[in-house]
């Protein structure tokens, strides 16, 4: 998956992705949100049309690059509030409002926010920060399928999608991709039964896809997979020393348009 963080992948064009054979590029919605905008990303149709790829496309939550700005972000219940790496300003990321801005993006994936925590950390500060992210994953499914069911909306100006935590349904971001799917992520740093809960928990939201962290183990990899093999799994930024053959069960685009195409979930 060729990282395009702000959209495109530097320096190479989407013919030359074609060729090298990728199927589906990643972009960030912290960055494409701060700067061009996902209203102007929007106005100009969605992120396909604004990069020029007609492949798959997900978009991280922002979660991570949020975490990443260090003490100049601040996480609460309520979301992230940070203050941007580009001119300071601040701004509120909520669950709600990730899901609203890759609303008006379009990419084909949309992750849901969840908190990063940086890791080695005590076993307390893990299960908080796990239970977070399921209350978190929640609320962003929730505001999901509102926006999938109430259709198409106005497109937003870039700095109304962020704030809305109890949206209004009179002023809601446009729908650019009606066919976007959602996936969760799994938390639980190296705790496995915290990573099993936060396995069950993702599921049982409805959530399509969960995801193991950059610190899995072939082990961690076998216990984090739902027994069920209805739904498609990936596995992205496994360590070095990953069973690559525990982990290609997670990886199969062909396997995720399969099982997207058979779920209404």
């Amino acid at each position: 998956m060729p990282v395009g963080t702000r959209g495109a992948v530097k320096a190479v064009t989407p013919r030359d992705l074609r060729e090298v054979g990728a199927e589906i590029i990643l972009g960030n919605t912290y960055h494409l949100w701060l700067r061009p905008g996902d209203g102007l990303i929007a106005r100009l149709g969605g992120l396909h049309r604004f990069i020029g790829w007609d492949g798959p496309i997900l978009t991280d939550s922002g979660g991570f690059q949020a975490f990443s700005l260090g003490e100049r972000r601040v996480i609460t219940e309520a979301g992230i509030r940070f203050r941007s790496h580009l001119d300071g300003s601040e701004h509120l990321l909520t669950p709600e409002g990730a899901a609203e801005i890759q609303a008006q993006l379009g990419p084909d994936i949309a992750m849901v926010l969840d908190e990063c925590l940086a890791q080695p950390a005590p076993l307390s500060a893990v299960k908080e920060s796990t239970e977070r992210s399921a209350r978190w994953a929640r609320r962003g499914r929730d505001r999901f399928l509102e926006l999938q069911a109430l259709g198409a909306g106005e497109i937003r100006l870039d700095s109304e999608t962020s704030e809305s935590r109890v949206p209004n349904p009179e002023s809601r971001p446009h729908v650019t991709n009606p066919g976007q799917a959602q996936f969760g992520i799994i938390q639980g740093g190296t705790v496995l039964e915290l990573r099993t809960l936060s396995v069950e928990r993702t599921l049982a939201i409805g959530s399509r896809l969960t995801r193991s962290a950059a610190s899995a183990s072939a082990n961690r990899l076998t216990l984090c997979t739902p027994s069920s093999r209805t739904r498609p799994l990936s596995c992205r930024q496994a360590a070095r020393g990953t069973s690559w053959e525990s982990a290609r069960r997670w990886t199969s685009w062909r396997r995720f348009r399969a099982a997207s195409i058979s779920s209404t979930a």
